[in-house]
């Protein structure tokens, strides 16, 4: 009852403002993508996760450097540059396809496509991306493209002695790679450059005398007005700065945020020097650190290879969704959250979009937690925990240990957990999936849960039957085949049934707080149930409906 009250009490404050628009899967770079390898699509989830941690620490909108972060860019190369410049007090905003907007590149002087795999950086980018580059450049702004960002802004690309037309043309030569006396390809090493004039006047001097990472950078041919700023040993261009229209770009075949290999480890900081080196070609002024340093742990994820195309598509939708909401949500920084949605490795996606659209419908709001936010201090910020449908081994290892200490303590101060269907299965004690047994380490629920076909005979559809004093009705009818029953243990009480009488929903107190385990998915719920899965979720959880 106290917690109903406090609930109330807070309305006014919490539900002032409309939840953020819903933003789902509108695109992801998937199979029909020329298929893109797991490396790259792991960089890809370090990248989404790493502005998904940003986002959450501090607002960008102040940059005045963009840099591109989505497929094809290489995590380590971004990283660092952001670092450096950062650390020389020019902020950083993080784009991903999303953010590939006229409107959002608005008050940034430069924008930065950094290394990695040109071919998917283009294709993430997307032909509006494209435009708003060349919009950007053209109207005064300056582009760096470092190696892969090189090739992305050239007109034709030799690679390997096979020409590729790009479309950005802002060097209307060709970058050529890769240069097999430099290292042969695809082995990475160090590389010495040697200023030109041109290189000495831009400030460039502490290029000189050091080496840098190299792997597959171009150097530049034919084309038209430009300046050579440095040169490899061999005395090709290595660097070049171009007027396009009222802006600028420059493009780099080495990597200046990367030590050589010999000098550091892959994930070597960046170089001293790299600040310096990066201001002076954005003639960017040294101001005040403004570097957002971020607990490298919110990059790593458990490694769950070989996972399947379909599981990697859903994590990065997932990713995805849950950065543009983030973004959005810096538009209402003082809106508070009763309910936090797991949405990681494991969850699915468009189930979890229904959820939180539902329950965003009748003015509850959600946050999306991932790995790395459960993990920290995000359960302390929520009185509900919903753990969505999904893969049951996949989400298991998803949370992991230190996100099942998490969760107990979380139910120990008197949060309520929900686990709807797939995810029914990872607090029980033992589980039946695929004909085989498994003991999932959680086991809040002394009992074992088991895929059962429950369909109905005569309706052709799921029924439960619902004690009258926990859902207030006496039978609810959800689409599907089958469903999660429960079975054995001790400990619990049952919500409702299947129709054979196998428990269907079942619920325990734990410390100060309370799990229910859901074996089908309220989003199937019937119109002829008489109740929305918004307000059977609401019920379910003692939650009032804000006013």
């Amino acid at each position: 009852m106290r917690l109903i009250l406090l609930f109330c009490l807070l309305q006014i404050s919490i539900w002032a403002a409309p939840p953020p628009t819903l933003i789902g899967k509108s695109w992801v770079l998937d199979a029909k993508h020329h298929g893109v390898s797991l490396k790259w699509r792991k960089n890809l989830e370090q990248n989404l996760r790493w502005a998904i941690a940003r986002q959450e620490t501090a607002d960008r909108s102040g940059a005045r450097v963009g840099v591109f972060v989505d497929g094809g860019c290489h995590h380590i190369g971004a990283k660092n540059i952001v670092q450096a410049l950062e650390e020389s007090g020019v902020s950083c905003r993080l784009f991903d396809r999303a953010q590939m907007t006229q409107e959002n590149f608005q008050g940034l002087e430069a924008f930065i496509v950094p290394g990695g795999y040109s071919f998917f950086e283009k294709i993430a980018a997307g032909k509006e991306g494209i435009e708003v580059m060349r919009t950007f450049v053209t109207h005064g702004g300056r582009y760096l493209g470092v190696c892969a960002g090189a090739y992305l802004a050239s007109k034709d690309v030799l690679w390997e002695k096979e020409n590729y037309p790009y479309p950005l043309e802002f060097f209307d030569g060709t970058a050529e790679g890769a240069l097999d006396h430099i290292a042969k390809w695809p082995n990475d090493t160090g590389v010495r450059i040697k200023l030109t004039a041109a290189g000495k006047k831009r400030g460039l001097q502490s290029i000189e005398s050091r080496s840098f990472y190299y792997k597959g950078g171009p150097r530049f041919k034919g084309g038209t007005d430009y300046d050579v700023l440095a040169k490899y040993e061999d005395g090709t261009s290595a660097m070049i700065v171009r007027p396009v229209g009222k802006g600028e770009i420059v493009l780099t075949g080495p990597h200046f945020e990367r030590v050589a290999p010999s000098d550091g480890g892959t994930n070597a900081p960046p170089p001293s020097v790299a600040g310096g080196i990066f201001l002076n070609l954005l003639k960017q002024t040294k101001s005040p650190s403004v570097h957002v340093k971020i607990d490298p742990s919110i990059l790593e994820s458990v490694d769950l290879d070989p996972l399947a195309q379909e599981d990697r598509l859903n994590l990065e939708a997932n990713l995805r969704w849950m950065l543009s909401r983030a973004r959005a949500q810096w538009k209402t920084p003082s809106r508070k959250s009763q309910v936090g949605v797991f949405i990681d490795i494991g969850a699915t996606h468009d189930g979890t979009m229904k959820i939180v659209k539902a329950l965003e419908s009748e003015g509850v709001f959600c946050r999306l937690l991932n790995q790395s936010l459960l993990n920290g201090t995000a359960l302390k910020k929520v009185e509900v925990l919903i753990l969505p449908d999904g893969d049951p081994l996949l989400l298991k290892k998803s949370l992991g240990e230190k996100g099942g200490e998490k969760i107990r303590e979380f139910l120990q101060r008197g949060g309520r957990l929900l686990c709807v269907s797939g995810s029914a299965y990872v607090p029980s004690k033992t589980v039946r999936l695929y004909n085989k047994t498994y003991s999932f380490p959680l086991a809040l629920i002394n009992c074992t849960a088991e895929w059962r076909d429950v369909k109905s005979p005569e309706s052709g559809q799921i029924e439960i039957e619902f004690s009258k004093d926990s859902i207030g009705r006496p039978k609810g009818i959800f689409l599907g085949q089958g469903g999660v029953g429960f079975s054995g243990g001790v400990g619990y009480s049952v919500i409702g049934n299947f129709k054979d009488q196998t428990p269907a929903i079942i619920e325990k107190r734990t410390g100060k707080g309370k799990i229910i385990l859901l074996g089908v998915n309220p989003m199937n719920l019937k119109k002829k149930s008489n109740i929305s899965p918004a307000h059977f979720i609401l019920k379910l959880l003692a939650l009032n409906r804000p006013k």
